[in-house]
């Protein structure tokens, strides 16, 4: 009788214990050593007209002030967080084609088409809801990049829109520097998980099937296109 009050003891032990992992927060934790590394591939700096004819001649329909404004905001954002400045260009053009107001048939939204799952992501890098959910000295790293790089004055989206993705979404479709600077963000963090030593192109290539998150060979495809799209524009 003791023998079977001890396995009881046990399984309820274990189960508790069970219990608790299923309710324990999961966070996307990479290495802060990787993360704050710079992975600028191109030692030739952007130029923001060059970037700008890019857009122009890729690009659906955008206005002449727009286009300004996302090369200038898309400069900005690879260089604040390090990340490759013309594969960011070529990542937009895949995911978006430049139009602001993009809308995919699976609801991502904007310049760098996030969803609900990607904007949380980030959020929780910047800190919302705590350090269960990501590297404490990933949030400061993100955080100190955004205040002292992106703008003094930047307001985290979940004070402007509140927490809910109906609200957040809209802000993706108008505001160039909140889609700029969530991508980068979220590019630089599968840069960080999928560093590999001394190899940046397969290091990119990993990342950028990452950020296209489709099923099969699609994310293959899309990742060697933005590369391509990287060699193409590395000639200029």
């Amino acid at each position: 009788m003791r023998n079977i009050k001890i396995a009881v003891c046990i399984l309820a032990t274990q189960f508790i214990a069970a219990s608790a992992n299923l309710e324990r927060p999961f966070g996307y934790f990479v290495s802060h050593k990787k993360l704050i590394k710079s992975y600028v591939w191109n030692s030739k700096p952007a130029d923001v007209e060059a970037f700008a004819r890019y857009i122009q001649d890729n690009g659906k329909n955008v206005s002449t002030s727009d286009t300004l404004d996302i090369a200038e905001s898309v400069i900005r954002s690879a260089s604040c967080f390090e990340v490759e400045p013309r594969i960011f260009l070529g990542l937009i053009r895949l995911e978006s084609a430049y139009q602001i107001k993009a809308v995919s048939p699976t609801g991502a939204v904007g310049l760098t088409q996030f969803t609900s799952i990607g904007a949380r992501e980030i959020a929780d890098q910047l800190g919302q809801r705590g350090p269960d959910y990501a590297n404490p000295n990933n949030t400061k790293y993100f955080k100190s990049v955004v205040r002292n790089c992106v703008d003094k004055k930047w307001k985290n989206i979940w004070d402007r829109a509140g927490s809910s993705w109906k609200s957040q979404k809209k802000l993706f479709l108008r505001d160039i520097k909140l889609a700029t600077t969530y991508g980068a963000m979220l590019l630089k963090l599968y840069l960080a998980r999928h560093y590999t030593e001394g190899d940046i192109k397969q290091t990119y290539f990993k990342a950028l099937r990452d950020y296209n998150g489709e099923p099969g060979d699609r994310k293959i495809w899309y990742a060697n296109k933005i590369l391509g799209y990287y060699e193409d524009l590395s000639k200029d």
